[in-house]
């Protein structure tokens, strides 16, 4: 039986690995891997965290977000791989390193907020803290608790607020220690769908204010797109993408990606020749060199058109409106060209006649089909 890992309370920082000009690295994940029993929940997983950045990972439930969290917090002991906070790492079993919760300089905002009924607002914030020992700057406190809209309620318990104020409290508690990273795990998940959207749009204001560094799971791609500057998919295990929103919406890697990230629908094509970044298909009779894959390989292929891929032209394909939805400014139509599934489309209005539509061939993006 293996020793068990010792705890360490000051691990000296181990030098910084980014490059100059870069910014820091708040977070590294280097092929981590956890199971429970017989079930392995992470799989060599790869991550890199930039500070300033506020990123969510998206991914259904038993996908692995919540143990990754635990594992980054020290609530969980790292069975395989390494994990760097801020420069430090704090995880390496292979050199019986685990570094304890309270000394990796995180905050975390949880689901169900976890209160405690009999703390006031200010002992709330006091709480962490005089746990790590530090001082208590009330005026720095008062400061953050107008920042979040908590004036005037220092007093209060969290039995006389509402359910926003106590998700605020539990965000502010994670704030007032100046962590180094921020973790969220579901947060918005436990209030109703009109407070959800006022809290995503209070979040991403406060982000901008302060520029603290957050890693967000959620299983709500809204949620992820609205709030994230980063943005991570996570399936059984295995972070599948890792990037910018844009990236994710123009360059999924994967269908489930795609449609994670956004409307989309998929047409099946011929790949005539494949170039690296791009590659020639025959689709409706007509070849056309489109972005691509780099997994593509000749012969069967699935071309992902966005809303914005098909526009109506003069000459084109000629389409079927399938059903249409009114989105304040413009139309999303779903339309069918030849054998087509219903394929959207953005409109200004609704023509009287059956539209003529083209590709814009750099809005498509081409996938392999894994048989």
């Amino acid at each position: 039986m293996s020793a068990e890992p010792r705890t360490i309370f000051n691990e000296s920082p181990a030098t910084p690995q980014h490059a100059a000009g870069e910014p820091p690295c708040a977070l590294a994940i280097e092929s981590l891997t956890h199971r429970y029993t017989d079930a392995e929940v992470l799989r060599d997983l790869q991550l890199q965290l930039p500070a300033g950045e506020y990123a969510c990972l998206l991914g259904d439930s038993g996908s692995g977000k919540s143990t990754l969290l635990q594992l980054i917090a020290g609530i969980e002991r790292a069975q395989s791989g390494r994990i760097v906070i801020a420069d430090r790492p704090v995880a390496d079993p292979a050199r019986d390193l685990h570094v304890a919760p309270e000394r990796r300089g995180l905050g975390m905002v949880f689901q169900d907020q976890a209160l405690w009924p009999h703390l006031t607002v200010q002992a709330h914030l006091e709480f962490p803290l005089r746990a790590r020992r530090q001082a208590v700057d009330h005026q720095a406190l008062a400061a953050l608790l107008q920042r979040v809209g908590l004036s005037g309620l220092e007093h209060r318990r969290p039995g006389a607020l509402s359910g926003g104020q106590r998700q605020r409290v539990g965000l502010a508690r994670a704030l007032a220690g100046n962590p180094r990273l921020l973790l969220l795990d579901e947060p918005l998940s436990a209030v109703d769908t009109a407070m959800r959207s006022e809290l995503r749009t209070y979040l991403k204001r406060l982000f901008d204010e302060l520029g603290f560094t957050a890693l967000h799971v959620t299983h709500d791609p809204d949620e992820a797109f609205e709030l994230g500057t980063r943005v991570g998919v996570l399936e059984r295990g295995e972070l599948v993408q890792w990037g910018t929103p844009q990236q994710l919406y123009r360059q999924p890697a994967s269908l489930n990606v795609a449609r994670l990230s956004g409307t989309c629908g998929v047409a099946e094509v011929e790949c005539l020749e494949h170039h690296g970044t791009t590659a020639h298909v025959r689709w409706q009779g007509t070849v056309h060199e489109v972005p691509a894959h780099p997994d593509v390989r000749v012969g069967r292929a699935q071309l992902l058109l966005r809303p914005d891929a098909l526009r109506p032209a003069t000459n084109g394909l000629s389409a079927r409106i399938a059903g249409a939805r009114f989105q304040g400014d413009r139309w999303l139509a779903h339309v069918q060209i030849g054998e087509s599934e219903p394929l959207p489309v953005h409109l200004a209005e609704i023509p009287t006649h059956p539209p003529t539509l083209r590709l814009d061939e750099s809005a498509a993006w081409l996938l392999p089909i894994h048989e």
